[in-house]
C-alpha cells in the first residue's frame, strides 16, 4: 500500500511539474490512499496547487488548509510555508488583502532553513505585499523582494526567483 501510494505521488507529480498535465495529475493524486498518512500533505499540496492554477480558489483553498495542518503535524515546516504562500496570493487574488499580508509575513521561514525555501517566500511575500499596495490597502514595501535579490546573488543563486523580485520591485515603482 505505501509504495503504490508513493508511486502515485511521484507520477501525480511528474504529470504536474514537468508535463503540465493537470487532468491526470489531479486523477492520480486523488487516489493517494489516505490511510498513508505521510502521501497524505504531499497529495492535498499539489491538489491545491493545481486547483490554483485552475482556477478553482475553494477546492484550492481547502486542499492547501489540510496539506498545512497535516505538514505541521508530520513536520514538514517547508511544505507548511509553501501551501501558506499559496494560500496567502490566493487571498491576495480574491481581494482579501490585508489576511493574504497577515498569512504571510506570519508565515516565516527558520534561519536554518534552506536558502532556496526562504527565498521563495520571500518572493511571495513580495507579491503579495505589492498586491495589496496596488489595490491602495497598504504603502509599498519592497524589503522582501530586496532581501530575496541578496540572497539570490549569494546562498541560493536562482536567476528565475531574483527575476521575480525584482519584477515586484519594478511593477512597485511602475505603480507609485
Amino acid at each position: 500500500m505505501t509504495c503504490a501510494s508513493a508511486d502515485r505521488l511521484a507520477l501525480g507529480d511528474t504529470f504536474y511539474r514537468h508535463r503540465n498535465a493537470l487532468g491526470p495529475a489531479r486523477a492520480v493524486l486523488s487516489a493517494v490512499d489516505s490511510r498513508v498518512l505521510d502521501h497524505r500533505p504531499w497529495a492535498d499540496y499539489h491538489l491545491g496547487a493545481i486547483a490554483s492554477a485552475t482556477g478553482n480558489a475553494r477546492e484550492a483553498l481547502s486542499h492547501l488548509e489540510q496539506a498545512r495542518t497535516h505538514a505541521r503535524l508530520f513536520a514538514l515546516p517547508e511544505l507548511s510555508v509553501d501551501a501558506t504562500d499559496i494560500i496567502a496570493t490566493l487571498y491576495a487574488a480574491l481581494g482579501r488583502y490585508e489576511q493574504a499580508v497577515s498569512l504571510i509575513e506570519a508565515n516565516p521561514t527558520s534561519d536554518d532553513a534552506d536558502p532556496c525555501v526562504r527565498l521563495t517566500h520571500l518572493v511571495n511575500v513580495g507579491w503579495v505585499r505589492y498586491l495589496a499596495a496596488a489595490a491602495g490597502e497598504r504603502p509599498f514595501d519592497d524589503s522582501a523582494s530586496r532581501e530575496a535579490i541578496g540572497l539570490s546573488e549569494g546562498a541560493c543563486p536562482d536567476a528565475w526567483l531574483r527575476d521575480n523580485a525584482r519584477l515586484n520591485i519594478a511593477l512597485e515603482k511602475a505603480a507609485r
